[in-house]
C-alpha cells in the first residue's frame, strides 16, 4: 500500500526572504480575493493581540476556526523577511499524551496527535482512536493540510507589500507580451495546464491519506490475505492445491497442474479463475479476480494508479474538452 504519515505542528516559524524596492510599506485591513486550487477565499489581516502584539493575525482563510495564523512582516533591511507562527484553536487537545497498543502489540507512548500519524501505518487502529478518544480525525486531518504560508504570502502580494515571485517560464511569457511576440499553440496550452496539475498533485495526495483503511494493491500474498477476513493454506490431502477458507468454512480452491505450477513460478497463470503467481515460495492471487468470484468485499478495496498516471489523466480530460485537437501524450508527465 501507498500510506503516508502526517505530522501536527501546533507551532510553527518559517521565514521567507523577498527583495524590496520602496518605502516601507503599511499595514492595512484591505480584503483581498485569492484563489487556492480554484477556491476564492476573502482573506484580511487584524493586528495580533497579547503575546502577538506586532504582528498581525490573518482571517478568512479556510480551517481559521482550527487554527490561528500570524505573520510579522519585516521591513527595517535590504531584504523583507516574513516570518509565520500558527496555534491550534480547536476544542480538541492533540497535546495530550497517551499510550497505544498497535495490532502488532506494540505499545507506543506519545501525543494523541503523534499516533494518529503512528496509526496511519494501520487502517484498523483509526476507529478504534476515533472511538476511544471521539471523532478527531476528520479535524486532525484538515488540519495538517492548511498551507498557511501560502495564504500569507498571497494577501501580501495582494496588498501590494511584496513582489509575486516570477518563474522563468513566467517572466518569458511577460517578456514575450512586451515584445509582443505571440505565445505559440503548445505555451499556451501548457500554461493552462499548470493548475490542472497543481490541483491533480494534491487530489492525489488526499486520496492517499483517505486510503488507509483499504486494501490497495493489485495482489495480495497468501498471507496477507487475512486483511479480508479470509485464510489460504496448502491443502494437506490434495496435492499442488491451495485452499481458501472464510470463517472456517473452505469457498474455493485453486489446483495447479504440475504445468501451471512450473509456470507460475516466472509468469501470470491462471488457475481456477484466479491469476496468480508464486514468488520465493508464497502464492500471489489477484484482487480483481477475488471480486469478480464474490471471494472478498469490493468495499474493502481501492484502485491506486501511480501519482504521474493520476496527473495525466486530469491532462487527457482537459485537453479533450478545451483543446480537442491537442495530442495529450505530448503534454504528459514523463
Amino acid at each position: 500500500m501507498r500510506l503516508f504519515t502526517m505530522r501536527l505542528i501546533l507551532v510553527s516559524t518559517i521565514c521567507f526572504g523577498f527583495l524590496f524596492f520602496g518605502e516601507k510599506p503599511v499595514y492595512t485591513a484591505e480584503t483581498v480575493a485569492i484563489d487556492i486550487f480554484g477556491e476564492i477565499y476573502n482573506v484580511y489581516a487584524i493586528p495580533g493581540t497579547g503575546k502577538y502584539k506586532g504582528w498581525e493575525q490573518l482571517k478568512g482563510f479556510k480551517g481559521e476556526e482550527l487554527l490561528a495564523v500570524y505573520f510579522n512582516h519585516d521591513t527595517t533591511g535590504e531584504f523583507v523577511h516574513t516570518s509565520y507562527k500558527s496555534e491550534y484553536i480547536g476544542k480538541y487537545d492533540f497535546t495530550k499524551k497517551i499510550s497505544w497498543v498497535d495490532g502488532l502489540g506494540l505499545v507506543h507512548v506519545g501525543t494523541l496527535g503523534e499516533m494518529f500519524g503512528i496509526c496511519t501505518f494501520n487502517s484498523n487502529s483509526i476507529p478504534k482512536l476515533e472511538k476511544e478518544f471521539g471523532h478527531i480525525y476528520d479535524e486532525w486531518f484538515e488540519l495538517n493540510t492548511i498551507n498557511y504560508a501560502n495564504y500569507v504570502e498571497k494577501y501580501l502580494v495582494g496588498v501590494g507589500r511584496i513582489k509575486p515571485v516570477v518563474s522563468p517560464i513566467d517572466m518569458y511569457a511577460a517578456k514575450a507580451e512586451d515584445m509582443k511576440i505571440p505565445l505559440t499553440e503548445e505555451e499556451k496550452i501548457r500554461e493552462s495546464l499548470k493548475p490542472i496539475i497543481e490541483k491533480s498533485i494534491s487530489d492525489y495526495n488526499e486520496i492517499i491519506i483517505k486510503s488507509v483503511d483499504y486494501y490497495t494493491d493489485e495482489w495480495v500474498s497468501e498471507s496477507n490475505i487475512k486483511f479480508f477476513g479470509l485464510s489460504c493454506v496448502s491443502s494437506v490431502d490434495k496435492a499442488n492445491t491451495w485452499e481458501i477458507y472464510k470463517n472456517f468454512i473452505k469457498i474455493h480452491e485453486i489446483k495447479f497442474s504440475s504445468d501451471a505450477l512450473k509456470k507460475a513460478q516466472n509468469e501470470v497463470v491462471l488457475v481456477d479463475d484466479v491469476r496468480v503467481q508464486i514468488s520465493n515460495r508464497h502464492l500471489n492471487l489477484n484482487v480483481f479476480d477475488l471480486i469478480s468470484l464474490g471471494l472478498i468485499d469490493s468495499e474493502m478495496y481501492m484502485y491506486i494508479p501511480d501519482n504521474k498516471s493520476f496527473s495525466n489523466d486530469a491532462i487527457r480530460l482537459y485537453l479533450e474538452e478545451n483543446y480537442p485537437n491537442a495530442n495529450p501524450k505530448d503534454y504528459f508527465l514523463e
